[in-house]
């Protein structure tokens, strides 16, 4: 079964990056956005890098975002998320877009780790690119924001991060997310959790303590989350995984707001990442930009 997995998942991997290539022909890259590519995050890793994606007017400083893209913890990449990422820049913000690695060449404990290194690397480099450190926040897509979850669960929960061994992020504070149709479940009996489970945590994790974590509606994951803004469609596949979520933010007493968008052709999983031009995306990303702006500190604006 595990060859047989990672022959699947090469073939997605494969997949999706002639997509990502075939994507460069059917959007338009926004104009006044300077893109900066492949920046290495993590010295040991040389392999992990990020994109920055920025308004090209310098006289001011910008809010940040930590961009973490989606494709099911097992493909995707940072490229794909070039013109989502650019439309958000063009609202006024600096991004960093992050790539990590992929199940099974790591664990998510990997990809965790990943996901913490860049936004401690941020931290860092952010001032140098006019970002304003005290208005941080993060998006991600899918898996991507899961990963999000997790990471920032990590940094308020000393218990879990010894639990998974993580370092957890110790430089970056983030005042809010933005979760778009979010994989948020790993280990249900359905076709992620059946396939996928041990992939993704390893063989045997229900035996050990990291098993309770593995629900990121655990109140050890989830009420130690900022606030939270959700999006999904009537037409997403994982639509139902957005709605449990959200119940277990409300149980956390989590600040969090959910903008559901009706059916509609191409108003499918991640709408707003595989079509950014769409008039609903350019709407979904405003939305992002109006929430975060509620939990802005200072005088910024975007």
């Amino acid at each position: 079964m595990g060859r047989l997995l990672n022959f699947i998942f090469k073939k997605k991997r494969d997949e999706f990056q002639a997509l990502t290539e075939e994507r460069y022909g059917n959007f338009k890259f926004p104009e006044n956005v300077v893109r900066i590519k492949d920046i290495g995050y993590d010295k040991k890793y040389p392999e992990r890098k990020l994109d920055v994606y920025r308004p090209d007017d310098t006289s001011k400083k910008y809010p940040v975002i930590v961009n973490v893209h989606g494709g099911g913890l097992v493909m995707g990449n940072k490229e794909f998320n070039t013109y989502f990422c650019a439309h958000l820049a063009k609202l006024g913000f600096i991004v960093f877009s992050v790539e990590y690695r992929l199940i099974p060449n790591t664990k998510i404990y990997g990809q965790w780790d990943d996901v913490s290194r860049a936004m401690d690397f941020v931290a860092e480099i952010a001032p140098a690119f006019d970002g304003d450190m005290s208005n941080v926040y993060m998006v991600g897509d899918s898996a991507g924001a899961l990963l999000i979850v997790y990471a920032l669960a990590l940094q308020k929960n000393r218990r879990f991060a010894n639990t998974a061994n993580i370092k957890p992020c110790t430089k970056l504070n983030v005042n809010a997310v933005a979760l778009i149709s979010g994989m948020f479940y790993t280990t249900r009996l359905d076709e992620i959790g059946l396939f996928m489970a041990n992939s993704i945590w390893g063989k045997g994790f229900r035996k050990r303590g990291i098993r309770r974590f593995t629900d990121p509606g655990y109140s050890g994951v989830a009420k130690h989350l900022p606030p939270c803004y959700l999006i999904s469609s009537e037409d997403d596949h994982l639509l139902h995984y957005t709605r449990n979520f959200m119940d277990s933010l409300c149980e956390a007493d989590v600040q969090h707001e959910f903008c559901l968008f009706p059916s509609g052709e191409h108003l499918g999983h991640a709408f707003p990442v595989f079509d950014p031009d769409l008039p609903e995306s350019q709407t979904a990303m405003k939305h992002i930009a109006e929430f975060f702006h509620q939990y802005r500190k200072g005088d910024v604006r975007a």
